[in-house]
């Protein structure tokens, strides 16, 4: 792995590191709501909608002063601009700033967004409008040097200079073994954030996660992260009672629902899709898949629920009675066994989506269901979900890793067609080894209550 571009789409280990080197026009909060990071503040200057509800606004952004590179050159709104016209331009990311349909220098510290975007069916469309351009910023607007990406070509990627807390040192082989390498990171004293970093050097080392807790224990890692539930499981209850290691939980936004396909020929019925929500049991879910740490809905199911009640509302687990009911509709429908609905689930290729789908196999088994879990290579998976052409699956896993609130109108159609929102995530899983001392202080204990605003 040997490039750390900021304007194209890196998997989630490369992408922790990038912030660590770049800095965002706007970032998120420990709740996931977008806090002003580079610029002082942005105001919209016009906003008008079309009959068709397409919608056109500017919006002027200000930089903050005195914000400067790790190479010594002051940050520029001409750098600003370059950056947001590069990732538009990119091959994975132009389509998360499709909103954008230019942005502009306005003058020595200021710079002008245009934002075009059909609002259709959403509430206050100029506020909901503001408030996604503010998000997308906080995803994706890492802002690099203009003049550094134009004289040094590959060389900036290779070795990037940002204004992050961090600055780029080298890339190194830790170990002999093939292709086992690490990205060094030292502490930017100049960072504009009084106060931060907290840490003087920061050493990323890319390993698999088989070597996770023999890393943890011998002490050549301080800390693992981005854990599967499984492996933290596994440390969790390793060394609990010793002390050997600290928890951390951080809040995240990941939403994940069971979606019914539009082309599903069993559950366009009623009756099938009360009986198919009768039988998941969400709280046995979240005890054994995540030994209850994720958050499960008592009530309604956050905005899709506010959306589409009829789709999403919450059922107690009767699988008894979705039994019965499974055995008249097969009767009904004059079937030659009525035994179980057989359904296929489209999962991507992922352990905690895997164990959750064997899950719900067990209780929709229970509830008159047989279901067929149909994985795909993550990004094969995205391709078929994303589009909806869902044809050959009759249930799809969905995740939305973003406050449901403010997705797009293109992700809640694919809420339309209803289903079951199953848990939310909030839970950012870590290991620490306590004994260091720059860790024990830097990294968030797992203990105590957590406030989940957005949770009824």
């Amino acid at each position: 792995m040997w490039e750390l571009d900021p304007h194209e789409s890196l998997p989630p280990h490369l992408d922790d590191i990038r912030k660590q080197i770049y800095d965002t026009l706007y970032e998120a909060d420990a709740s996931g709501n977008p806090k002003e990071s580079l610029v002082e503040y942005c105001n919209v200057d016009s906003y008008s909608e079309d009959v068709e509800t397409n919608a056109d606004m500017a919006i002027s952004c200000r930089l903050r002063p005195g914000i400067y590179f790790h190479d010594g050159n002051e940050l520029t709104p001409q750098d600003v601009v370059f950056s947001i016209r590069r990732t538009k331009s990119s091959r994975t990311l132009s389509a998360v700033l499709d909103m954008i349909k230019d942005v502009q220098v306005s003058g020595q510290r200021d710079v002008k967004f245009i934002v075009k975007y059909n609002v259709g069916g959403i509430d206050i469309p100029n506020k909901w409008l503001f408030e996604r351009f503010k998000r997308v910023l906080a995803r994706t607007s890492y802002i690099a040097r203009r003049n550094y990406f134009e004289d040094a070509g590959s060389w900036a990627i290779e070795y990037p200079i940002g204004t992050g807390p961090f600055y780029f040192k080298d890339w190194k082989i830790w170990d002999k073994k093939e292709s086992r390498s690490q990205i060094i990171l030292y502490k930017n004293k100049s960072y504009w954030r009084t106060g931060l970093p907290k840490i003087d050097q920061l050493n990323f080392r890319f390993m698999p996660s088989s070597m996770w807790a023999a890393g943890l224990s011998d002490g050549s890692v301080d800390l693992a992260y981005r854990m599967p539930y499984s492996a933290y499981k596994l440390l969790k209850n390793k060394d609990v009672k010793s002390g050997a290691y600290k928890k951390s939980k951080r809040l995240i936004y990941s939403y994940q629902y069971l979606l019914f396909s539009p082309y599903s020929k069993y559950l366009s019925y009623v009756d099938v899709r009360q009986a198919f929500l009768q039988g998941v049991n969400r709280e046995r879910l979240s005890k054994l898949v995540f030994d209850g740490n994720v958050m499960i809905n008592s009530g309604r199911s956050l905005y899709a629920s506010c959306a589409f009640p009829e789709r999403f509302q919450t059922r107690p687990y009767k699988p008894f009675d979705a039994r019965i009911a499974v055995t008249e509709f097969l009767k009904a429908i004059g079937a030659k066994k009525a035994e179980k609905i057989p359904l296929n689930i489209l999962v991507p290729d992922m352990p905690e989506e895997l164990a959750v789908a064997q899950e719900l196999m067990k209780q929709l088994y229970a509830a008159g269901f047989l279901l067929k879990i149909k994985k795909l290579p993550y990004s094969k998976y995205l391709a078929v979900a994303n589009s909806g052409h869902t044809k050959d699956y009759d249930l799809v896993l969905y995740s939305i890793d973003e406050n449901p609130m403010f997705t797009t109108p293109q992700k809640l159609m694919l809420l339309a067609n209803g289903g079951v929102q199953l848990y939310q995530r909030y839970i950012f899983y870590a290991m620490a080894r306590p004994e260091k001392g720059g860790f024990r202080n830097f990294i968030p204990s797992a203990e105590g209550p957590v406030e989940l605003k957005d949770a009824e």
